[in-house]
This record gives C-alpha cells, structure tokens and sequence, in this order.
C-alpha cells in the first residue's frame, strides 16, 4: 500500500522474490526488479533456483537481443538436440531406420542429445542452459523436440 510506495521512493533498488506451487511439477521461484536507479535492466520475471552458496538467476531471453545468422550447412557443425517428448534412444532408432547414423556423429562430439524432463525444470532454467550450451560448445544448431510437449507440461505458464 502507502507505505511501499513510501519505501520505493527511498530505496536505490527493489527485487520482489516470489515462490509458486504449481498444479504439477516442483514449486518454481522467481524474481522481478521492481526498480534499480541508474541500471539498465530486463524488466519482468526472472526464474530462479537457490542452491548451496547463493542463487542461480536464470534471466528472461528477449528474442531481439539474440540474432543470428542461418546457415543450412550442417556438416561438422556443433549440433545440440533437447528431448522432451521421446527418449534419446528411440530417437537414435528411427534416425537409423531412416538411414542417419546419429550414433557416429555423437561418437565425435559433434553431436549431443539431452533429454529434459519438463516437471523438473523451469522456463528459465532452461533458457539459461540452452544459452550455456551455446556459450561453452559453439554449436550452430539447436533442435528442440519439440517445444509443444514442453509447454504442454506447464498448464500454467501457458
């Protein structure tokens, strides 16, 4: 009320803190920076999980921000595969019925499937995993399988 606009007005920062118990899968946590004099920040929520030594902040990817160039060359490139909806090894089958020796190209590092569990993970947490992937292997391509399941397992964040 009154008196937090009253405090807002004499603090440099305010971060609200929020923990949600969702219909399914763990309670997600997250924050917002309300205000921070002088800083340009990401307005909205942020996900976050606290762990031992501190807080791992996950902040909201704004797809303008990320722009990258296309190239439908794929050979030799760093490929990164998430699994939501099947598993890694029923993905190999049908990719080798289909004549693609997937199993070689993770024998070479150029390749890597990571299967997601969508209860166990927030939006954030994810994006900042992806966003590490990028980072860490340089990879050019990221496939996502498939992003509808993801959602689906998050009736509220819909």
């Amino acid at each position: 009320g009154n008196s937090d606009n009253h405090l807002h007005s004499l603090c440099h920062g305010v971060i609200t803190l929020s923990r949600l118990t969702l219909d399914f899968g763990a309670a997600r946590r997250r924050l917002q920076v309300q205000k921070l004099r002088g800083v340009d920040f990401i307005a909205g929520f942020h996900d976050f999980v606290i762990r031992r030594g501190g807080l791992d902040i996950f902040p909201r990817l704004v797809a303008a921000e990320h722009e990258i160039e296309y190239s439908n060359e794929c050979r030799g490139e760093k490929v990164t595969v998430y699994q939501f909806d099947e598993r890694i090894d029923t993905l190999l089958a049908r990719a080798e019925a289909m004549g693609l020796n997937l199993r070689a190209c993770i024998d070479k590092g150029q390749l890597v499937v990571r299967q997601i569990d969508p209860a166990e993970i927030s939006p954030g947490e994810f994006a900042a995993n992806v966003i590490k992937e990028v980072q860490q292997r340089s990879i050019k391509i990221l496939m996502i399988d498939s992003l509808s399941g993801y959602v689906a397992a998050m009736p509220q964040e819909q």
